[in-house]
């Protein structure tokens, strides 16, 4: 598709793979110049592959600016088609609200033991995880104590963008992770084209996981509170129950 719109791309293929191996080199080379463990050398190259498979580099955003809105709105609609289906409030809310969604989807790749989210700052970004699986802990008293362990499907720091409070929990990578995240002012624009039970879910979760976080912090992870009411007919084990912001 992309080398039908630019002939030039089709006698390229050499030196993009020729890129590919020489960034990768430099991937190698970076924490050893500066300072960085032999696990980190280890790891950036292996998130370079799963970012950036089959030994090909690509500036997507770059690529996808110079297409057509309709042409750019269909390929995004592809590339995220899997995570929507494994999300169950993006997969229920119509096609309307995911076509605004799917262009504020920004992708990235956490390395294990890769802190995404702070405990306790403010945040303007909500993540959805593709594939991998992240602890979500709490500190007390200077310790650090895991929640929950979360996967591929789930999404969290939805409290922060929705609700507008500080972080209820940090979110640490278990493993390589891929995820999406979507800004406040993406979510909020999204909104506009939703059903109007969606905002009511995502705050009646947002909520609930945040009361939930705080009973936490305060009585311990082996006392839980009762969640809403109302998250009983809506909430699936991948969306909603095992999740923080």
């Amino acid at each position: 598709l992309i080398s039908a719109e630019d002939p030039r791309r089709r006698r390229g293929g050499a030196a993009v793979s020729a890129d590919y191996h020489r960034r990768r080199r430099g991937l190698r080379g970076y924490p050893r110049s500066r300072g960085g463990a032999a696990t980190s050398r280890e790891n950036l190259p292996r998130a370079a592959f799963r970012r950036y498979s089959e030994g090909k580099m690509f500036d997507e955003d770059k690529i996808l600016r110079e297409l057509s809105p309709s042409l750019r709105n269909e390929i995004l609609a592809y590339n995220t088609r899997d995570l929507i289906s494994k999300v169950p409030f993006l997969s229920t809310a119509g096609d309307n609200f995911v076509k605004a969604i799917v262009p504020t989807l920004k992708l990235s790749v956490g390395l294990e033991g890769e802190r995404l989210v702070h405990e306790g700052t403010s945040g303007d970004k909500m993540y959805f995880i593709y594939s991998g699986v992240c602890d979500i802990s709490q500190s007390k008293d200077g310790r650090s104590a895991t929640i929950e362990t979360i996967a591929d499907g789930c999404y969290f720091g939805d409290c922060a963008v929705v609700l507008g409070c500080a972080r209820t929990a940090s979110v640490t990578t278990k493993s390589v992770s891929i995820v999406y995240a979507m800004s406040r002012p993406g979510f909020e624009a999204a909104l506009e084209h939703a059903p109007p039970e969606v905002l009511d879910y995502v705050r009646a979760v947002a909520t609930a996981r945040r009361d939930r976080m705080a009973h936490y912090r305060k009585h311990g992870r082996d006392d839980s509170p009762e969640d809403d009411p109302r998250l009983a007919e809506l909430a699936t084990p991948a969306g909603t129950a095992t999740a923080s912001g």
